[in-house]
């Protein structure tokens, strides 16, 4: 390239960083970055990565800070890749502390970290012997909902749960939710019910949290008739219902069509109403009105309205798109003047979406009214809007 004058370019720099990085030759590598400067190419986190992974395959762990410092001084933002690259080669020094130090910097630099990411730890963390550390970061990892299926790392995490019990080090019920958590994930009930029935026969007792993640492998599954028999072991065991177990509960009632519990399900939410998330009671209206069950929607919206649980306008128009859904437009009415006497403003779309079912219906009084006050909402918002 330079005998026929053809410059090199940032992509050809890093790339022969990479090369020599690769072959152990890291002096050269670093000879590179220095002649990219020289060039007028600026460095950029490929180039840093691309370093650091060569520091763990050349056992230069001084130099690693370096790298680090280069980065910073340059302005150079490390990405995913950048901080695996530096937790990788800490880790093959044997450094936990200093690969720690790295990951938590990742965490508040708010650099998400992947499954390659947690997959370095573990196993870092692993051959460390560091088994409860391990724990820690699978547990990071399900929190942070990244693919445990993806290149085999649900294999992983059972290795890491048997090496943990080989070490002596045995597993609690947080250390059992996790891994069900792991197998929900990665579409397995089976595994998930096979191993709460092993950790049962260890004489550990389940809580609301791990029953509730059960619930959730059991319907994904498209096994909602093992929910209601959970929730039967639930009631016989006196684990309290969680929010997420309601919530699965009346899922599976809806699978299988069993109206009947389902109602008393809505009924039971009656006395821990104000427990509950309204988040988790708008997913239950809503599921209810996709099922076209839109009297227990009503029933529950209802509930929530005469509860002391706080109803903003998002809870109001969960229930006004699934009334419209089945055409109940009279019904829709009723729940807007709800929300006025509630103190909560309708927006205009709201009055506007419902004018089509009336006119269809020839209901001239409510569309008149209707179209009243889109008048005065207009005339309030002064938004351009002009109505006919």
């Amino acid at each position: 390239m330079r005998k026929n004058l053809c410059k090199p370019n940032k992509v050809s720099y890093n790339a022969l960083i990479d090369a020599y990085g690769s072959a152990g030759m890291l002096k050269q590598a670093v000879g590179f970055l220095q002649e990219m400067e020289r060039d007028g190419i600026q460095p950029d986190v490929i180039s840093i990565s691309t370093l650091l992974a060569a520091c763990g395959r050349c056992r230069k762990m001084t130099r690693i800070e370096t790298i680090f410092e280069a980065a910073r001084s340059r302005g150079i933002d490390l990405n995913t890749v950048a901080y695996n690259s530096g937790i990788k080669s800490y880790l093959n020094f044997g450094d936990y502390e200093k690969a720690l130090e790295l990951y938590n910097s990742m965490r508040v630099s708010n650099v998400k970290p992947d499954a390659v990411t947690y997959n370095i730890l573990i196993n870092g963390s692993c051959k460390l012997g560091k088994y409860e550390e391990s724990l820690m970061f699978f547990e990071d990892m399900v929190d942070s909902k990244v693919s445990l299926t993806k290149e085999g790392k649900l294999s992983e995490a059972e290795s890491t749960f048997s090496s943990m019990k080989e070490s002596g080090c045995f597993p609690d019920v947080l250390t059992y939710t996790t891994l069900i958590q792991a197998y929900n994930a990665g579409g397995s009930w089976q595994r998930a019910w096979d191993l709460f029935k092993e950790m049962e026969g260890n004489g550990i007792s389940p809580d609301a949290i791990i029953c509730s993640s059960l619930m959730e492998a059991f319907n994904k599954g498209g096994e909602p008739e093992r929910v209601l028999q959970l929730m039967e072991i639930m009631k016989e065991k006196c684990i309290p219902l969680n929010q997420k177990s309601h919530f699965e509960i009346i899922a599976s009632c809806t699978m299988m069509r069993d109206w009947k519990t389902a109602s008393e399900m809505i009924e039971y939410l009656d006395s821990s109403l104000s427990s509950i998330s309204v988040g988790t009671l708008n997913r239950i209206l809503n599921f209810l009105g996709k099922c076209g069950k839109t009297d227990n929607m009503m029933k529950l919206f209802y509930k929530m309205v005469t509860s002391c649980s706080t109803v903003g306008i998002s809870t109001y128009e969960v229930v006004l798109r699934n009334l419209l859904v089945v055409g109940k437009w009279r019904k829709y009415i009723e729940v807007l003047e709800w929300m006025e006497d509630a103190g909560v403003h309708p927006t205009l779309y709201m009055y506007q979406n419902v004018l089509p079912y009336i006119w269809r219906e020839n209901g001239m009084e409510f569309g008149t009214i209707m179209q009243e006050k889109i008048r005065e909402k207009v005339k309030v918002e002064k938004d351009g809007v002009f109505i006919d």
